[in-house]
């Protein structure tokens, strides 16, 4: 039988099996002109920018820019050798590294500020060296959100969990502070450049307002696999360039000491959620459009008082009133031997709500708390309200990450990829006395 006598659907099923591969892909456009049509939606849907690809990317994408839906930011910045990376003494990127970041992000901005409004663009960024992951750190990997091919994600966290189980020429047990300085380094910071044009906050937040607006990008994406640390002001300035802006999904990592992680939080949404529905008691503010709310409590431990642990249920209840789409909140902890969980969620087909205690401890919802989250279910027109409670072996939680699993939180709480890393990165001896991702952020509305 020739070629185009087979069914449409046997050629499309043949195209998806080769796209599934993960192989090079042009030369299969040749075959039919719905393969070309294809073929160039796949191409283009996701693009991988580095800097060096940053010259050609405007002329690569002149015709096919409205096919682009997702593009990942890989700031690489230069590889470092072995005396590098063992007398490395600070913090944050240096001068030459600084320099690419700047003249990536202005190149970058410049073409998408021509895009439009309509684009609809994830914007996935990036920064690390090449070389992070050939030094102390081998089970590092870096990745796309969502990856290329099954094959090459699955070969990919394989090839990380051996890094692990194998002895390292470095000797990770006995990593360096100044390699764990190069890999969480601080981005952009005017105190310690010479190069850059600004020497202050001031002149950094001058330099941001000069790059163009992009109005194409309606969701930014800062993942955990970046170590490199965005400063909150840094962030800020950036997200103010995307007036578009809809989805925000930022998984940093813990500062060094409390008081750097104090100041930061004061910048970002990182609070805890008993802070956020203290503060919500002391306004009339309404979320209208709001539909999911996911937030970590480090009350939620064995150790904490009961009582206080039922007054911000209570308070979650008396905010939820005033969130009339809501359909799923969620407050969680979790860290070693440690998981907690409580979630509302509105089960419309069903015509009923549930709230659900699930953790490595017994806890029994006061009556009070039951009573105000059925005061939300009769908003939202007389449903019927169920409490179930759900126990977990804590000799299964080595982490956060394996709390997330059991917990089953909101799969928008961190990316899947990221969740994958947090676990294998649980498994390296150097992340039992060094920072690790306490939690992300997550937020959307209608």
């Amino acid at each position: 039988m020739s070629w185009h006598r087979f069914p449409l659907e046997i050629k499309y099923e043949i195209l998806q099996k080769l796209i599934e591969d993960g192989g090079k892909l042009a030369k299969f456009a040749t075959v039919s002109r719905e393969w070309q049509e294809k073929i160039q939606q796949h191409t283009f849907a996701r693009i991988r920018l580095t800097p060096s690809r940053l010259v050609d990317f405007d002329a690569m994408t002149s015709r096919n820019r409205s096919l682009v839906r997702y593009l990942w930011l890989c700031l690489e910045l230069d590889k470092y050798c072995c005396l590098d990376c063992a007398q490395r003494c600070t913090f944050d990127t240096d001068d030459d590294e600084n320099a690419t970041i700047m003249t990536t992000l202005q190149k970058l901005f410049s073409v998408l500020n021509h895009w439009g409004s309509h684009s609809n663009l994830t914007l996935d960024i990036s920064v690390y060296s090449p070389s992070d992951s050939e030094h102390w750190f081998p089970h590092l990997t870096f990745e796309p959100d969502i990856p290329w091919s099954t094959g090459g994600h699955n070969q990919v966290v394989e090839q990380a969990g051996r890094a692990i189980a194998a002895d390292n020429q470095h000797g990770s047990n006995n990593v360096t502070g100044a390699a764990i300085n190069r890999v969480f380094g601080e981005i952009m910071n005017p105190d310690h450049v010479i190069f850059l044009p600004f020497a202050n906050d001031e002149q950094e937040d001058e330099w941001w307002q000069r790059l163009p607006l992009v109005p194409a990008v309606t969701s930014v994406l800062l993942r955990q696999q970046s170590r490199r640390r965005w400063k909150p002001r840094a962030l800020a300035q950036m997200l103010s360039r995307l007036p578009m802006l809809r989805e925000l999904h930022y998984e940093p990592w813990r500062e060094w000491c409390n008081e750097v992680q104090d100041s930061r939080d004061e910048w970002s949404f990182m609070v805890d959620a008993c802070d956020f529905f203290n503060a919500h008691d002391q306004s009339s503010q309404e979320w209208p459009n709001l539909t999911l709310l996911v937030l970590t409590s480090q009350l939620l431990t064995p150790q904490q008082s009961p009582t206080d642990i039922m007054d911000m249920l209570q308070r979650a209840g008396l905010a939820a009133t005033r969130m009339p789409k809501l359909r799923t909140m969620e407050i969680w902890n979790g860290r070693d031997k440690l998981a907690a969980l409580f979630r509302y969620e509105l089960l419309q087909e069903q015509r009923c709500a549930v709230i659900t205690w699930k953790g490595t401890w017994d806890l029994i919802l006061q009556p009070s708390v039951v009573e105000t989250w059925g005061a939300v279910t009769t908003r939202r027109g007389g449903f019927r309200l169920d409490v179930v409670y759900e126990m977990l072996d804590s000799d299964t939680i080595r982490s956060h990450g394996d709390a997330m699993v059991e917990l089953k939180v909101s799969e928008r709480v961190v990316r899947p990829i990221s969740l994958e890393q947090i676990r294998i990165d649980c498994d390296a001896p150097w992340r039992r006395t060094r920072p690790y991702l306490e939690n992300g952020l997550w937020m959307n509305f209608n």
